[in-house]
């Protein structure tokens, strides 16, 4: 006599029943009662429904979400091991959307995903749909049609360097990806995934992460965020740092943080701009700066602080890039950890609390349906 299984993947009604004649192979079928459309082959999915109420001055256009799994048990046991078969589709359950995979385990289901959401509104909830169960596909990524072309460089800071070329990846499609310096960043506990951990050894040699001389910021604005959690402010501590020396025809611009205070500052060759606010030693801060050529806009954890003195940048677009010290082997070495540096030629300040709002401890920003899983946990 054949049996037949049925078990609810969530509350929207969507179920799946597993019919098994002998010894034959499963057969799925889809029990919609929704509407919604399937994605192919795929056995499985999950809804994910973003809180509205935790979303700031939207809708907001090709938005990188971050969808956060601490554990899964389906997915652990379902998912392909190297999680290819993940993918993400619109609340069609149909339209395919972009996505990169920055941490998968399969052995407990931690997700750490990043996916581009068309509209992201703050009048209606979000929902999208999380597939997975599909054996014999390829990965299902586009990592860098994640994020849009004003995002010059996105560095999650989530390997383990060893001093190999390029090893820490940008995401974006303009491919500027780093290299462990002289001594190499060690890979550490991030905010989000992982982060690399620097030593702040005044006037070097310290650890630090090198990027293309070929990166480059011209013009404004621009804006360059990062999640970090100093150690101490015993000397300047460079984030990021654009110059061969401290001349402006021989730099950029650096953004680090002060010596002693830790006030946020930055420093074009002609002049060092500091704000009256600092992170917190031994906490995760959302760092944002936002450069304009009439002010700089400073923001803590989505919080506008101040306006300071416009950056006048400096003349050399070809100095040497550096994140964690000032330029390859020179000083004001950042002490502690950093992640999720990136660098955009647009002005983010609308983004801000949604990004900071998304990452792990605001829970309740995305959901899984299903009950009362939390993704961002």
């Amino acid at each position: 006599m054949p049996r037949l299984c049925v078990s609810r993947i969530s509350r929207l009604a969507i179920g799946m029943v597993l019919i098994v004649l002998g010894v034959t192979q499963p057969l799925w079928v889809e029990i919609n009662a929704d509407g919604e459309g399937w994605y192919s082959s795929w056995q499985l999915r999950k809804a994910i429904t973003i809180d509205a109420t935790k979303v700031s001055s939207g809708p907001h256009t090709n938005f990188p979400v971050l969808v956060n799994l601490s554990s899964d048990s389906s997915l652990a046991s379902r998912a392909q091991a190297d999680g290819d078969d993940i993918l993400f589709t619109s609340s069609d359950g149909t339209t395919k959307l972009s996505h990169e995979i920055e941490k998968y385990g399969s052995s407990t289901g931690e997700l750490v995903a990043w996916v581009k959401v068309p509209s992201l509104s703050s009048a209606s909830n979000t929902v999208l749909y999380m597939y997975y169960s599909d054996a014999s596909v390829a990965s299902q990524q586009n990592a860098t049609a994640v994020w849009d072309s004003n995002y010059t460089a996105v560095w999650h800071l989530k390997e383990t360097p060893a001093g190999t070329s390029g090893e820490i990846t940008d995401s974006t499609s303009n491919a500027k990806n780093g290299t462990g310096g002289t001594r190499i960043p060690l890979a550490a506990t991030g905010k989000i995934g992982g982060s690399l951990e620097f030593d702040g050894i005044p006037d070097g040699p310290a650890k630090y992460v090198s990027i293309p001389s070929t990166f480059d910021i011209a013009s404004f604005p621009f804006t360059i965020e990062a999640w970090v959690n100093p150690d101490d402010y015993g000397d300047y501590g460079a984030i990021f740092g654009k110059r061969d020396s401290a001349a402006a025809g021989d730099m950029r611009v650096d953004l680090g943080l002060n010596l002693t205070s830790g006030a946020v500052y930055t420093y074009d060759g002609t002049a060092q701009r500091i704000s009256t606010f600092s992170p917190t030693v031994g906490t995760w801060t959302h760092l944002v700066f936002v450069a304009r050529s009439t002010g700089s806009d400073v923001y803590l954890n989505g919080a506008f602080k101040e306006t300071i003195t416009a950056v006048t940048l400096g003349t050399d677009a070809t100095a040497a890039v550096s994140i964690g010290i000032t330029q390859n082997g020179g000083d004001d070495s950042y002490d502690g950890r950093i992640d999720e540096l990136r660098i955009s030629n647009s002005q983010r300040a609308a983004w801000l609390d949604s990004h900071r709002v998304q990452q792990p401890g605001h829970a309740y920003h995305v959901l899984c349906s299903g009950g009362s899983h939390i993704l961002t946990s």
